[in-house]
């Protein structure tokens, strides 16, 4: 489990991981730039074909992912959905914020919302910035939903 010493050096330290939307094979920024590939490859280097990439923030994220995939196909959980958008609305239907959770899935029938963040070396809690914390209050007190948090 990787540690960090601030959230500046966690964010610092992340890597985007890109995964082929047709065949599942993922790319690293590390592994790219071996390659000297800037950004995310254009088409799949393994089944060539001009895809859409799902992308991670971190490395961390997408190995949750995996977990989550395996957990679809042992049947503890269903409907997984990754990056889906809840919107923070005004009574007069003016949009005010928008919250992306890292993912969504039913377990045991209720509806859970999860997003990664990274630990903190020093507390051995996870970080979580001021922005995140305003908006699990407003998930919490707006669509009745507690967001757990995987670190």
């Amino acid at each position: 489990m990787t540690q960090f010493y601030s959230r500046h050096d966690a964010y610092r330290r992340s890597k985007k991981v890109y995964m082929c939307g047709r065949c599942g094979t993922y790319y690293n920024q590390d592994m790219l730039s071996l390659l000297k590939i800037k950004g995310k490859p254009k088409p799949c280097l393994v089944c060539k074909c001009p895809t859409t990439y799902m992308i991670f923030d971190s490395e961390k994220e997408f190995k949750r992912y995996c977990e989550l995939v395996l957990f679809v196909k042992l049947g503890k959980i269903t409907d997984l959905k990754i990056q889906q958008t809840f919107e923070c609305r005004t009574e007069g239907g003016v949009l005010i914020e928008k919250y992306i959770a890292d993912s969504t899935y039913y377990r045991g029938g209720q509806f859970v919302v999860e997003d990664v963040k990274p630990l903190n070396r020093k507390t051995g809690m996870p970080f979580l910035s001021p922005e995140f914390r305003r908006k699990k209050k407003w998930m919490r007190n707006l669509h009745r939903i507690d967001i757990e948090i995987y670190f």
